[in-house]
């Protein structure tokens, strides 16, 4: 819906900028007129991406609802982490999580870009791997640590975060992973996290 809306906006505009210089222009130019109408039409409907304009008349009833309006088709089963200004949504489709943040407001939830998504730490290892991303410059972070089945027997961090476990469902898998999900609101310079005992520096 998000990408419709867009496009039917755009549309429109196209149309009201035909109907005002179809006259003006001459034969030899309309296929030039157009070829620039048709970039408008593209530039226009990218531009729109960058601006939530429904949050100015529309709140959502929920962070999945939001989410859904954003990345419509998305039918896999939702996951919630709960943060202070912000809910972080992920939805496991053919054993690929797709994530979002979804912004909170006063009576519900706003429509979200990908843009409030940020990843600010990102370190890989043998058997693991480890992603921070926060929310449009905000105290609110959240970390992804994704690592090969049984290989993590304790995960725990500086800030005695409790993870919560995610196992995807696809079992066409070729390597079968399990994803661990957290709120870090105190995320900085000094943040560990302790995977099986050992100290991973992420700030």
């Amino acid at each position: 819906m998000f990408g419709f809306v867009r496009m039917i906006i755009s549309g429109i505009a196209i149309v009201i900028c035909w109907q005002i210089v179809r006259k003006k222009i001459t034969p030899a130019k309309m296929k030039k007129m157009k070829i620039v109408l048709c970039i408008i039409f593209v530039l226009t409907c990218t531009a729109l991406n960058f601006v939530p304009f429904e949050n100015l008349f529309v709140t959502f009833e929920t962070a999945e609802a939001a989410y859904d309006y954003c990345q419509p088709g998305k039918s896999g089963e939702s996951f919630l982490i709960e943060g202070n200004e912000s809910t972080f949504v992920v939805k496991n489709q053919n054993g690929t999580d797709s994530l979002l943040i979804v912004p909170k407001v006063e009576n519900g939830w706003a429509v979200p870009l990908g843009i409030y998504l940020k990843t600010v730490a990102d370190r890989v290892f043998e058997d693991f791997s480890v992603r921070v991303y926060q929310y449009n410059n905000s105290t609110d972070y959240y970390i992804k640590v994704l690592a090969k089945k049984s290989y993590i027997q304790s995960l725990t961090d500086s800030n005695n975060t409790v993870f919560t476990e995610r196992t995807p469902s696809a079992s066409d898998a070729p390597t079968f992973f399990i994803a661990y999900y957290a709120y870090v609101p105190n995320f900085n310079e000094t943040y560990t996290l302790f995977v099986n005992g050992k100290s991973v520096a992420l700030g």
